[in-house]
């Protein structure tokens, strides 16, 4: 062997990351193949480690800006005592993303409304954070749409049950075509009561008479359908009484001019909170 070069695509390496070392050889016959013994070696492996093949490793551990020395010594003949050596230095770049995560597990949001996914990425030194700009996509957006914030609303008109896959994808650095990703799976579930009110043909009743009250409601759908638990009350019992349909019956030992409030609580989602 008459002598070697080292190169890499890439010189400046992220923390955490590997490249590889190509070696191009010359031989006394013109040849180029590398047959004789290697010792590859790197002078700190506080900063870096190089495999048998020439695969440099940067530690998670190792700060932007440090070098390193990558040696390589090769035999000039099977069973010589004499190497041919060359060396290239690798400097440390900044961490890259290696993984994002949506970190919101699979959700059941409800038609008409939406919901925030929250995400997470780690750095190839074990860091957290996303340096880098974000897509998002959704796979059937007359389920789910989503915005550039992860913003996922489901079609008030989506079919209950239905569902979509949210996925985000992140370059691992700006301007890099290597790319990550993660997804989660959304479903449309039962629409939400926004709001709702309360009205009577007449709220001055007779002693001793009825009087429904009517209720419209709102839901994240655009219906107007009341469907969940509802709870009626009466503020004082002694004046008016009322059922849980939301007929109010006037006492019949009530006075004229007494005054009572009949308040409704309505479920905003089957299970959950009253409104």
């Amino acid at each position: 062997m008459q002598s070697l070069t080292l190169s890499a695509t890439e010189t400046e390496v992220p923390v955490g990351t590997s490249q590889q070392i190509s070696v191009a050889a010359l031989l006394s016959d013109g040849s180029t193949t590398l047959s004789t013994s290697q010792v590859w070696s790197s002078a700190d492996e506080n900063i870096a480690t190089v495999s048998s093949t020439g695969l440099v490793s940067i530690k998670s551990s190792a700060t932007a800006g440090d070098t390193v020395v990558i040696e390589l010594k090769a035999l000039d003949l099977p069973g010589s005592g004499t190497y041919i050596s060359n060396t290239i230095t690798i400097t440390v770049d900044d961490p890259i993303l290696s993984s994002i995560a949506i970190t919101t597990s699979a959700p059941t949001i409800p038609r008409g409304t939406a919901l925030t996914l929250d995400k997470a990425g780690t750095l190839t030194d074990n860091s957290t954070g996303l340096p880098t700009s974000l897509t998002w996509s959704s796979s059937n957006t007359d389920i789910a749409t989503v915005d550039d914030n992860g913003n996922v609303t489901i079609n008030a008109a989506a079919v209950l049950g239905s569902q979509a896959t949210i996925t985000v994808t992140a370059p691992v650095e700006t301007g890099s075509t290597d790319l990550v990703s993660s997804s989660v799976n959304v479903t449309a579930g039962q629409a939400s009561l926004q709001s709702f009110t309360m009205s009577a043909s007449s709220t001055d009743v007779p002693i001793g008479t009825s009087q429904q009250i009517n209720v419209a409601a709102l839901l994240s759908d655009g219906g107007t359908t009341l469907a969940t638990n509802q709870i009626w009350s009466s503020s004082d019992e002694t004046v008016a009484t009322v059922d849980s349909g939301g007929l109010v019956s006037i006492k019949s030992d009530a006075t004229e001019n007494d005054s009572v409030v009949i308040e409704l609580k309505a479920l905003d989602l089957p299970g959950l909170r009253t409104t």
